[in-house]
Order: structure tokens, then C-alpha cells, then sequence
């Protein structure tokens, strides 16, 4: 399966700021991801009935009455497609971890991301080229957390709204990015409702 329908650029308007930008900001920029016959409901049903168990999560979230809800799961015996529509309808999110290392297609869609952004900024390189594939319900919530340096978010259908943060104490520590590097503890970064004016 070819992972992009035409040779088009994956970035049709990147201009010189975001190569200027990149790196010491976040960068919002279109993408054509979304044409490629890899993101279509199809194939990713299909890659969920595929996906190995210890390679994915299925976590469930929200809360009533300021309690948190951090419930996971299994998809047991339901197809791709049944697990597709009850994301859709509730309040989870499934991520499928190492996909460019699990799925070689995945992979050429990741190295055509990396390559064209190493053509459009000389001297660019990521230090790894690793990706996975978040599905979400419109009603999922994800926690207070930070991801390490170097993430990129592709949303490529639908909508996300995302809150962007201070990389300072006291929204994040040194001490909590060593514990995100060396424990997987994002999550558990402090969170106060005063952060959200910053």
C-alpha cells in the first residue's frame, strides 16, 4: 500500500519562518497525511485487529465530581471497526505504540516526514524516527502531563484542541523531565487551575 496518494510536498505551505521557528517554538502547519489510504477508517481497523497487546493501550478518562478516571483495557474479541465506534462514542483514547517499528508502511510515511523536513531545513535531524497512532473520542480527555523534547502531534481527522504550557518550574521541573526520561512518569507532573492563564 503506497503511503502517500501523489508525490505532492507533505507540507504544501511551509515557508521560511517555520524553518526559522522550528525547534524553539511550537510550529502549527497543514499537512496531507490525512490523503494517504493508510489513515482511511479501513486501514486502521484493520491495523487494530493486527496490533500486538502488549504494543497498545486503551485507556478510558474523564471524571464526575473533580474525581480523575484513568481506566484500561483490552479490546477482547471486538473487530477494528466495533473498537473504532466505541472510541467514537466514549470518553477513551487508544494509542498504538512503536507503529513505525511494528508496520513497515508506517515507517515509509515516517521517513518521508523526516526526509522532507531534513530537505526544507539543512541540518535538521531527529535523533529518532519513531512514531504511533493516537485515536480519540471526541470526549477524551487527557491529563496535565509533558511529553519530552521533540514530539510532533499530526491530527488527521477531526479536531484537537491542545494547551501548550511554560517548559518552566513551576508548570514542569528539572526534576520532573528526569523522571518523564527516566521513569515514564508523565503523568504524574503537579497540575493547579492558575496554570491555565499562562
Amino acid at each position: 500500500m503506497a503511503h502517500m496518494l501523489t508525490d505532492a510536498p507533505i507540507f504544501p505551505r511551509w515557508d521560511e519562518t517555520h524553518s526559522q521557528v522550528w525547534g524553539n517554538v511550537p510550529v502549527k502547519i497543514d499537512h496531507s497525511l490525512h490523503q494517504s489510504p493508510l489513515f482511511s477508517m479501513d486501514a486502521i481497523a484493520e491495523l487494530i485487529e493486527r496490533y500486538p497487546r502488549d504494543r497498545y493501550a486503551l485507556v478510558e478518562t474523564g471524571g464526575r465530581n473533580n474525581r480523575r478516571l484513568w481506566r484500561e483495557g483490552d479490546i477482547g474479541n471486538l473487530s477494528g471497526r466495533e473498537v473504532i465506534d466505541a472510541i467514537t462514542g466514549g470518553r477513551m483514547w487508544m494509542n498504538l505504540r512503536d507503529l513505525s517499528d511494528i508496520n513497515p508502511a508506517y515507517r515509509q510515511v515516517v521517513d518521508a516526514i523526516f526526509d522532507e523536513l531534513s530537505a526544507r531545513m539543512p541540518g535538521f535531524s531527529a535523533p529518532r524516527r519513531g512514531c504511533g497512532l493516537l485515536i480519540s473520542s471526541p470526549g477524551a480527555q487527557v491529563y496535565y502531563h509533558a511529553d519530552l523534547p521533540g514530539q510532533c502531534l499530526w491530527q488527521i481527522v477531526g479536531r484537537k484542541r491542545v494547551f501548550v504550557y511554560p517548559s518552566a518550574a513551576p508548570f514542569i521541573t528539572p526534576r520532573q523531565l528526569e523522571d518523564i526520561a527516566l521513569f515514564d512518569m508523565e503523568l504524574d507532573v503537579p497540575y493547579a487551575d492558575w496554570y491555565d492563564r499562562h
